[in-house]
């Protein structure tokens, strides 16, 4: 079998979102068997036991699973300081959604937001970059000197963006 046919029918066997909602409800001892280890691979910020189980469990159903402290899967990962499964349920639940790369032209005024920096900084693009180009080079407004730096364009955004 070529390699493009086996990726294609594993994943075929791979139940999707919308497939998960049709899935039938286990039967209540293996349910609550994958509410424990659900709630253990949030614990251990483990997405890819964590995803085998929210795979077999329709979504009506996982979304209400609470601990015995009352708290979701999403509010454990963020309490923990899970990352990689916040990430994981935020987008699997459509809370986080990715970012579109914007294009970026020479004398916009842009944000950058700085790691550690509370407040962004002002500054203004100084080269044109395509939506497909991952870094955006600007001049820094606070900034005397005529330097200029590059950043990732998750860093950079739109003045006039809301």
């Amino acid at each position: 079998m070529a390699k493009a046919e086996v990726e294609l029918q594993e994943k075929a066997e791979e139940p999707s979102v919308e497939q998960a909602s049709e899935l039938p409800d286990p039967d209540p001892q293996q349910a609550e068997a994958l509410r424990l280890k659900a709630f253990r691979m949030v614990v251990k910020d483990c997405v890819e036991e964590l995803t085998e189980v929210l795979d077999a469990v329709p979504e009506r159903m996982w979304t209400k699973w609470q601990n015995k402290a009352n708290k979701d899967l999403l509010t454990l990962a963020e309490e923990r300081g899970s990352s990689s499964t916040y990430a994981f349920l935020s987008k699997r639940l459509g809370i986080a959604k990715e970012r579109e790369n914007h294009a970026f032209m020479v004398s916009q005024a842009v944000w950058v937001f700085l790691p550690g920096e509370v407040v962004p900084n002002q500054a203004t693009v100084w080269e044109d970059s395509p939506a497909e180009q991952s870094t955006v080079k600007v001049q820094m407004w606070d900034d005397d000197s005529e330097t200029f730096r590059e950043f990732d364009k998750c860093m950079v955004h739109r003045m006039n963006d809301s």
